[in-house]
């Protein structure tokens, strides 16, 4: 990764922490979308904003119809064997979006638990995971 590369990935998370500790959740969202944006062009998609397009225009319809219900993935499922793999994969890529993947996914998996999506039993491996604290969960 370039220095140029590295400022910008360095100012994009401080940027979404800061958005989020604002409460600005519609402006972290944005800056989030770029860091995905920015890690499908290291992983060498030609036009990330084409594979980005529909899963995020069916995930922001899916939230609107059905709120946390719709909560899908990894996370709100409690497989914190695949969490621990993408966690390990970002750390690998990009510690900034490894960090940003892991505040996501522990807010997540908070209204997943409050929605009855996700198991008590499972939230605590997967919380362990978030925490670094599990690095053997299947």
């Amino acid at each position: 990764m370039s220095e140029l590369d590295e400022a910008w990935a360095a100012a994009l998370s401080d940027a979404e922490q800061k958005a989020r500790l604002a409460g600005r959740g519609d402006v972290a969202d944005y800056l989030s979308l770029r860091n995905s944006n920015d890690l499908l062009r290291k992983a060498g998609a030609d036009d990330p904003q084409r594979m980005l397009g529909p899963l995020l225009s069916a995930a922001l319809d899916n939230s609107l119809r059905y709120g946390d219900s719709a909560l899908t993935g990894p996370v709100a499922r409690g497989d914190a064997g695949t969490v621990r793999l993408h966690i390990a994969v970002l750390s690998a890529v990009s510690p900034e979006i490894r960090a940003a993947y892991v505040a996501m996914a522990r807010l997540t998996a908070d209204r997943a638990l409050a929605a009855g999506l996700l198991a008590p039993d499972d939230a605590i491996d997967l919380l362990d995971v978030l925490a670094g604290r599990r690095e053997d969960a299947e």
